[in-house]
């Protein structure tokens, strides 16, 4: 309840005031403060009580004061299928897009808060790494020790989940390029079998891992959906993301991760009339707008079509009678959605002009890994899609779509189970990232090298589409693609001058 998540996040920010240092004391103080008010608010002023002008204006500046009159939905033990999809039951902010993406002005807005808290996390790395991993523990133990019993899993579950993090946790964990050992470093993460590379990259296969995705990445996750999040919290979950970030490059860098570059992987959804909507709003917008996104946030699709839609089948089930088993539900109940996500690179022609400009910059691949080999379910072919900025290319109602069984002999005819009503989303999404540590150092050379990296990606994303648009016939979106193509070639000499 919201008097329960009040409460928490007063004994959360308190344990943090005692252990932060001078600097992050004087912002945790500040939000420290609007918590004690708040719970205040919830245990001493209730809705009956409150007079309509305090009540109205706590409703608007701390989301969980309405919640008093909610139910949430019960997430003893998620099931799995909620890291391959998302559906409309997922609490959603009313200033935020469909399946709680954001969109161009809300994307900046987003933005400038997750950045601020990014460059003081980096700025301080070398001296402070230790301290956030002891704040990450105890935002866990709170978690561990507050949490709803109608929401908890299992007794036993959250004590195994935190000492496997004591132990992740207690590793010094950092980027490979930057180890002194580097090399050597990579040349051993070559050599582990299976189960030492999980037991290496333990911090990704935590987060594929059902319990510890329900009861850590997914509260996480939604953080980073809405504005409901103290600037103290935020910089914990952006904590965790970073050690995920650690993981990806390191993973990639040794070269054990297979390559998704000129992929399609496949995610399943269920989503409302109201959010398939939204995102033909987006999709009705010129070429140049036509992107959602969540910044730092962790998506899971899968190599293989059967799985997604086998998740999305599930889902579908689930949904097809209403709460009380007793019969179909109405029109506006949610329906099947598959989305279809092209993976392309960046030429290289682009990123030599990047590299040449900004030598000292690191580019990486960690937007989309295929993390099979890491996974603690690795039949599912998970590809790990990481910040995801989203180009919408299709939109497709209604199709009529094959549900396989999936396990058969290669060059066999898979066996028909069904036929599914789903709609299909197809996206684009370039896997390029700048987000390392060293990028955070470069000091005045930050700003320009972010603007000529965003401005070629803009290029490859819109190369792309452009071949789209001229093998499908799709005239009016191809003479919008080489307009917003030769704008942004030409603002890339501008920044080459």
């Amino acid at each position: 309840t919201g008097k329960e998540r009040a409460v928490v996040r007063v004994k959360f920010l308190f344990t943090q005031i005692v252990n932060a240092s001078e600097i992050q004391r004087q912002i945790v103080v500040h939000e420290f403060l609007h918590a004690v008010l708040y719970a205040f608010v919830f245990i001493y002023l209730t809705p009956g009580r409150c007079s309509p002008l305090l009540k109205n204006h706590y409703a608007q500046t701390c989301p969980e004061f309405e919640l008093e009159k909610t139910t949430t939905p019960n997430s003893k033990n998620m099931p799995r299928p909620h890291r391959f999809k998302e559906s409309s039951s997922a609490p959603q902010s009313t200033d935020l897009l469909a399946c709680a993406f954001l969109s161009d002005r809300q994307l900046e807005e987003r933005m400038v808060e997750m950045r601020r808290c990014i460059v003081n996390l980096r700025q301080r790395w070398d001296s402070d790494r230790q301290q956030q991993a002891e704040l990450l523990l105890r935002w866990l133990e709170t978690e561990a020790e507050n949490r709803p019993q109608a929401e908890a899993p299992p007794e036993s579950e959250w004590p195994l989940v935190l000492n496997r993090w004591r132990d992740i946790l207690a590793v010094d964990r950092n980027w490979a390029d930057l180890r002194d050992d580097s090399e050597e470093f990579l040349k051993q993460l070559r050599l582990l079998a299976n189960e030492q590379l999980r037991q290496q990259f333990s911090v990704l296969r935590e987060y594929t891992d059902n319990i510890t995705y329900s009861l850590v990445f997914r509260k996480v996750l939604q953080a980073f959906r809405t504005r409901e999040n103290s600037e103290a919290e935020l910089m914990v979950y952006v904590y965790l993301i970073e050690l995920i970030n650690i993981d990806l490059f390191n993973y990639t860098q040794c070269g054990l991760a297979p390559s998704c570059e000129r992929s399609c992987v496949y995610r399943g959804l269920t989503m409302s009339s109201d959010h398939w909507l939204s995102f033909k709003r987006v999709f009705s917008q010129p070429v140049n707008a036509r992107f959602v996104a969540v910044p730092l946030a962790l998506t899971s699709a899968s190599r293989s079509i059967d799985v997604a839609m086998q998740f999305m089948l599930k889902e579908s089930a689930k949904n097809s009678t209403d709460s009380t088993g007793a019969g179909p539900q109405s029109a506006d109940s949610d329906v099947p959605c598959l989305q279809a996500i092209h993976v392309i690179g960046v030429p290289d022609r682009l990123m030599e002009l990047y590299r040449r400009r900004f030598p000292q910059s690191v580019v990486s691949t960690i937007c989309a890994v295929d993390v099979a080999g890491v996974s603690a379910h690795p039949e599912e072919q998970e590809v790990l899609l990481r910040g995801a900025f989203y180009q919408l290319l299709g939109m497709q109602e209604s199709q009529q779509l094959r549900i396989s069984a999936g396990g058969e002999s290669p060059g066999t005819e898979p066996r028909q189970l069904q036929l599914v009503t789903a709609n299909i989303l197809e996206i684009l999404m370039v896997n390029a990232n700048r987000d390392h540590l060293s990028n955070g150092r470069l000091g005045d050379q930050d700003a320009p090298a972010r603007a000529l990296f965003a401005t070629i990606v803009r290029i490859a994303r819109y190369e792309y589409c452009l071949r789209i648009c001229r093998e499908r016939g799709l005239a009016t979106d191809e003479s919008q693609y080489a307009a917003a193509l030769s704008q942004a070639e030409s603002e890339l000499q501008k920044l080459l001058a």
